[in-house]
């Protein structure tokens, strides 16, 4: 190919996957008792003893947006070696790290007048940027040239729905998204919020229902309820270190509806940082992501 398609380690599919399907990946960094870590998608990391980590009460993992210096050390050599770049980004309603690409794609445009370079805001997290890749990759393989394989992307951006629960929402609360009331009552009640992912890219708490199990049917519902042509889709659902709870929400998607399959992993630790063990999220194609 004359192009290289590159993701971030936010896309929570794994190494694994990304290896075997020759994708590019730039590791997030995070921090833990001022040790810096960086997220390699379980090549070296141990993400399970990460999660129990937290769950025994372990530092918090501290993040930060990747800056305009990495993002060119990381897409310069293969620009150098004369290849096109995709790069499919990080919500920019979630991190700064999207502005980043920007600047440094224009930096490196002018250093290399040849070459193209794309930054598209996935306006996702976890493994709806990575559904996002997931469905490029069928495409590059299929042939797509540079500007049709763009054009693809972006347009299927408003496309990817991300609906997803978590177990504390004491993490939810550190990251702003809930307020110290909601994290308290809501840990006493054994109230699971429901939430999703907007238009612009940020979390947006939807419900509320009590008890685990009420909210993976609860999660069930709302792929049934919105996923299009079920039956060619793959199914991603990303887990902080749950993966039964995970495989059950599977089981009551395929009594609802029929799908090509599923694909499970874990939620890498710069998400992880905040949502915290026990999330599970699950992610499609739908119409829109208007509710």
């Amino acid at each position: 190919m004359t192009y290289v398609l590159i993701g971030d380690s936010t896309t929570d599919l794994g190494y694994r996957y990304m290896r075997k399907h020759q994708v590019a990946f730039l590791p997030f960094n995070y921090t833990i008792k001022d040790q810096e870590f960086f997220d390699d998608m379980g090549e070296n990391t141990d993400i399970s003893l990460f999660y129990r980590n937290m769950k025994q009460g372990a530092a918090i993992p501290i993040t930060a947006q990747v800056n305009v210096v990495q993002y060119k050390e990381f897409f310069q050599p293969y620009l150098q070696d004369e290849k096109d770049v995709i790069y499919l980004c990080f919500s920019s309603g979630l991190s700064g790290s999207f502005n980043s690409a920007q600047i440094a794609a224009r930096e490196l445009e002018a250093e290399f007048p040849d070459r193209k370079i794309a930054v598209i805001d996935s306006l996702a997290a976890s493994m709806g940027e990575g559904l996002l890749l997931w469905d490029a990759v069928e495409q590059r393989d299929q042939g797509a040239d540079f500007e049709t394989l763009v054009e693809h992307i972006t347009k299927r951006v408003q496309q990817t729905n991300h609906w997803f629960t978590v177990d504390d929402l004491n993490h939810l609360y550190r990251g702003g998204r809930v307020s110290k009331t909601s994290a308290v009552l809501g840990t006493v009640l054994n109230i699971k919020p429901i939430l999703n992912v907007d238009e612009e890219g940020h979390l947006i708490p939807r419900e509320k229902v009590r008890g685990r199990k009420k909210a993976l049917i609860h999660l069930a519902e709302k792929v049934e309820q919105y996923i299009v042509n079920s039956e060619e889709q793959t199914i991603l659902i990303s887990h902080g270190d749950a993966l039964e709870d995970a495989q059950l929400l599977a089981e009551e998607i395929a009594r609802r509806i029929k799908v090509k399959g599923f694909y499970f992993s874990q939620i890498g630790p710069v998400i992880g940082a905040h949502s915290g063990p026990g999330t599970i999220a699950v992610f499609f194609f739908g119409e829109s992501r208007k509710l």
